[in-house]
């Protein structure tokens, strides 16, 4: 009778431990990997134009690895390119890479809300830093809401360091428009 006990209890430490993989992503060994299926509907081209300007982006899912925790997430990467009166005024799209240990990303973002992205912009020259959202509008998924602003979060400027710039070179608020690829 003890020995079907102990098989049963083995049995069900199993099946905890398997459960609670499923539900944090979580793996048995010292990695852990939180996937979420919230990203795709954000991945592709995204553009704004008018007579003089245009802004596009580029959103790729990818499984983002974070050294200092051993761990991997899915997250969005992207990419921007801002032209204004015909002359390029920043592009990181000659950098475009798919892979998760990529450093030369000027987005990169988690899901906020059912329709939203939250995510860290970088200037090509990663001295601009700031936080947009990108909002899905409510009655067409093909449209795209881009609000920049300032993060207060990575605003500290560390003793020694050049002091940050926050007067953006691209656009603040704009509607983005999926582009087919």
């Amino acid at each position: 009778m003890g020995h079907v006990i102990i098989k049963t209890m083995k049995l069900y430490t199993l099946i905890f431990f398997l459960v609670c993989n499923q539900v944090t992503g979580q793996t048995i060994n010292d990695t852990s990997y939180f996937k979420t299926d919230r990203l795709e509907k954000f991945e592709g081209v995204w553009c704004y134009k008018d007579d003089s300007s245009s802004f596009t982006i580029k959103l790729i899912k990818v499984k983002h690895y974070y050294s200092k925790s051993n761990d991997y997430d899915d997250v969005i990467h992207g990419w921007h390119e801002y032209i204004k009166n015909g002359k390029v005024i920043e592009s990181s799209y000659s950098k475009i890479n798919t892979r998760g240990d990529d450093t030369t990303h000027t987005l990169i973002g988690v899901p906020y809300k059912r329709d939203t992205l939250t995510s860290h912009y970088f200037n090509v020259g990663k001295t601009q830093f700031g936080k947009v959202f990108l909002i899905f509008s409510k009655n067409d998924h093909n449209k795209l809401r881009w609000e920049l602003g300032w993060d207060e979060q990575i605003v500290i400027t560390l003793q020694g360091e050049p002091k940050q710039d926050y007067s953006f070179r691209v656009p603040l608020l704009l509607e983005l428009t999926r582009q087919k690829e």
